[in-house]
């Protein structure tokens, strides 16, 4: 009987703490999203156009018409890396 009361006091005191937290939940700051500079294309990172054009010949397709096809998808060779902080 007494730990039967002990378990559910700490049950309780546990149930507590969870409530007042979930109550006074603040928002969590999010820093800038970062820049991207690489292309992941089939589960491969490519950091630079000329190792994904490698990736394309080796594959059998145009980079130019992979280009055509998806046009917003080489800005990211573009960019310049953003420095460490």
């Amino acid at each position: 009987m007494a730990l039967a009361a002990a378990v559910a006091l700490a049950a309780a005191g546990i149930w507590l703490r969870i409530a007042t937290t979930i109550h006074d939940a603040q928002p969590v700051p999010v820093p800038r999203q970062p820049r991207v500079n690489a292309l992941v294309w089939s589960h491969r990172v490519f950091v630079d156009a000329a190792t994904f054009k490698r990736w394309l010949d080796a594959h059998h397709v145009s980079f130019a018409a992979w280009e055509r096809q998806h046009p917003r998808g080489l800005v990211v060779f573009h960019r310049r890396p953003t420095p460490h902080r």
